[in-house]
């Protein structure tokens, strides 16, 4: 079936690895004819099984992860006696490939959890990568996390309502914000409702004259850099019980 890219030619016998090749696919299954095992490669998949359940009716379970972009693949019988088997891969435009970045989250029941956020390579609301501050601030409720504990890694669910803080791997995040250079630096004192309290640089991002804490304390933004003298934080502002200006000699 010439003139599709997308459409890989699954054949019998053909077991030859090709270490160039980004990813594995298995053909194996059972027709009327006998059992028969192929061994394939197809770009942006890692795992492919291909049942089939007859001449003519084939049926295909993915298992991607890692770069692949697939949302659907099916399998094209070409004409035959004996049927040839094509499988056709449609890619989605809405999958991005996704980067990992360490940090520590604080709960709001006192726990802290180390592990692992999912950035994507390009940031949906300014150029540049993904950063936490994008993926916390970019919608309610949850977002995933990578942890491991004594058995496993897994992929945990925590909802942003209930993080109180997030504790930065990557000291310069803040310094990627437009306008960076040129906002304003505040030294401040929070208290937060796990009675933690905090001082650290935030930034304010308005004209002079504009700038004061008041200013800073109504914007929307709900998860925001703290630049402490140890570490970066991005503390939720929800969370925040005190705000005060200190002296930067303090």
């Amino acid at each position: 079936m010439p003139g599709d890219d997308n459409l890989r030619l699954l054949q019998d016998g053909d077991g030859a690895d090709d270490e160039a090749s980004e990813c594995e696919a298995d053909a194996s299954g059972e027709s009327r004819g006998g059992g028969q095992h192929s061994k394939h490669f197809v770009p942006h998949l890692r795992r492919i099984h291909l049942k089939l359940l007859g001449d003519y009716a084939p049926s295909i379970s993915l298992y991607c992860t890692g770069r692949a972009s697939i949302t659907t693949a099916t399998v094209v019988v070409g004409p035959g006696p004996p049927p040839v088997y094509w499988l056709r891969v449609e890619r989605s435009e809405f999958r991005v490939e996704k980067g990992r970045t360490e940090a520590t989250l604080v709960l709001a029941n006192g726990s802290t959890v180390r592990g692992i956020f999912f950035v994507s390579a390009t940031s949906a609301t300014r150029s540049g990568p993904e950063r936490i501050k994008d993926v916390l601030n970019s919608e309610p409720g949850f977002f995933p996390f990578e942890i491991q504990d004594a058995l496993a890694i897994k992929t945990v669910l925590y909802h942003r309502d209930h993080v109180v803080m997030v504790t930065l791997s990557n000291n310069n995040e803040p310094s990627t914000d437009p306008g960076y250079e040129v906002a304003t630096p505040r030294v401040v004192s929070m208290l937060l409702t796990n009675g933690q309290r905090l001082t650290g640089a935030v930034r304010v991002f308005r004209p002079v004259g504009r700038d004061r804490l008041s200013d800073y304390a109504r914007t929307n933004e709900r998860f925001r850099y703290l630049e402490g003298p140890d570490a970066t934080m991005i503390v939720n502002s929800s969370h925040v019980i005190e705000l005060t200006e200190v002296s930067q000699d303090a």
